[in-house]
């Protein structure tokens, strides 16, 4: 499958971009056992119960509206994921409610 339709199928938009503040691990994306819940947690179980994943990639979303809307409107939604990738090189959770950083290419 090429990157880009695994982007149009993956329902995880940062996949890939998401790292723990606490031990810098990729954070895999997941469902909450027993729910519909999307999230991305850390494999080491630094952030317990993850981050739900719809609130962080519309955190994302508005920060790329913000700063380079002539990159993400009018775009599918499908696309978002390659327009993150070449956007941001990390979204660093902080456990605990902490934080989220969003850090952009260059």
């Amino acid at each position: 499958m090429t990157t880009a339709a695994a982007a149009r199928t993956d329902l995880w938009t940062l996949r890939g971009l998401v790292f723990c503040g606490a031990c810098s691990a990729a954070m895999d994306a997941d469902v909450r056992p027993g729910t519909l819940t999307r999230v991305y947690h850390c494999a080491a179980g630094c952030c317990p119960g993850g981050t739900v994943a719809s609130v962080l990639e519309l955190m994302v979303l508005t920060d790329a509206r913000r700063h380079a809307p002539e990159l993400i409107e009018g775009v599918p939604e499908q696309c978002h994921p390659l327009v993150f990738a070449d956007l941001y090189r990390a979204i660093v959770v902080h456990a605990e409610h902490r934080g989220v950083d969003i850090m952009p290419r260059g």
